[in-house]
């Protein structure tokens, strides 16, 4: 669960290293899958996201449990996201960290950043 003020990882390459929620978009709390606006805090230099920029973002890691249809639980890490630019795509090429196969039903933009050749 990740709501307002909660502390991020960015797990894609583009730039940025940690994150705080601003809003999450149409739920109080959000989940794998959910869509949230969120300010990066650091970042690295020379690369496509820079330290204070907002942007929306796809949870793809939560620490609280997440039950699945089947009953079984997905429980990350850490708390991670992929950033996203203004058409909603990834604005990273590769994922440093992994995600679970039932992003794929909630968004499939993410999902794609997951099947790219490398």
């Amino acid at each position: 669960m990740i709501q307002t003020k909660s502390q991020v990882q960015v797990i894609d390459n583009s730039g940025g290293q940690e994150a705080q929620c601003i809003r999450t978009l149409k739920t109080k709390n959000a989940t794998i899958g959910h869509t949230i606006v969120v300010a990066v805090q650091t970042a690295l230099t020379a690369h496509k996201v820079q330290k204070g920029d907002v942007r929306k973002a796809i949870v793809v890691q939560t620490k609280k449990n997440v039950q699945r249809p089947d009953g079984g639980y997905i429980k990350g890490s850490q708390n991670g996201i992929i950033l996203l630019n203004e058409k909603g795509g990834p604005i990273g090429t590769r994922v440093t960290g992994s995600f679970s196969y039932d992003i794929r039903r909630r968004s499939p933009s993410a999902w794609e950043i997951n099947n790219r050749p490398h």
